[in-house]
């Protein structure tokens, strides 16, 4: 808030997200180009925010904005919907939390087809993307969908109203490998650290948690087989 205040005293913001309220998902791909899960209008947003102009400065007249409209999601009241993008592949891979279900999106296919109108402040350009490569990969077993993580071929979900992390195999068609029972519901965003530890976060219980493999020593020697300890228990 210091930091706002100082930079504009009238209420500064450093995004172009008007376009998409309720944003429950942000994935970060390139210099200043980020994908949203817009949660207003149900639809997967890629904003290039182009130049930086640093913190509280309004004026973003070259900002990109392309909506990616034939991919719906749903979001389910106030539960994060993570999106990851996998810079290995161009893969996208989106919680789409209200219809229970992972999607991935390939990033490089797909063209402008429409300008749109502008939204709020002006911009370079506001436009529709069609002709995209997605596809559901998980469609079945989650109850809410939040966090993701992909290492490797493997696609980690959490779910949560289980409290489950769910690792399935990217290279066998997204078959389910097994689950991780962390015991409480609102387990959000996930992410495995360099040593191949599984890091989650537990918005209800107001915690951050480390789940240790004592098979993996690294983030490339994850198997089928996981065995696990959490800490704290």
């Amino acid at each position: 808030p210091d930091l706002y205040t100082q930079a504009n005293p009238d209420g500064s913001h450093i995004d172009i997200l008007h376009a998409s309220p309720y944003s429950m998902g942000l994935a970060h791909e390139k210099n200043n180009v980020y994908w949203v899960f817009d949660g207003y209008h149900g639809e997967i947003i890629r904003y290039d925010f182009q130049e930086n102009k640093g913190v509280g400065d309004t004026d973003f007249s070259d900002g990109i904005v392309r909506r990616y409209t034939e991919i719906l999601v749903e979001k389910d009241a106030d539960i994060p919907s993570h999106l990851l993008f996998d810079k290995n592949t161009n893969w996208l891979y989106i919680a789409d939390t209200g219809n229970k279900r992972i999607l991935r999106l390939k990033t490089n296919s797909g063209e402008v087809v429409q300008d749109l109108p502008i939204v709020i402040e002006p911009l370079a350009e506001h436009s529709r993307v069609s002709g995209v490569v997605w596809e559901t990969v998980v469609n079945n077993g989650l109850v809410q969908p939040s966090g993701i993580e992909v290492i490797g071929n493997r696609l980690l979900v959490s779910d949560y109203a289980t409290g489950d992390i769910i690792i399935y195999s990217i290279n066998s068609n997204f078959r389910e490998l097994g689950r991780i029972e962390t015991g409480a519901a609102g387990i959000c965003g996930i992410k495995i650290g360099p040593e191949g530890n599984i890091w989650f976060t537990n918005r209800l219980e107001n915690t951050v948690t480390k789940i240790t493999s004592s098979i993996a020593t690294s983030t490339d020697n994850l198997n089928d087989n996981i065995n696990i300890t959490i800490s704290p228990n």
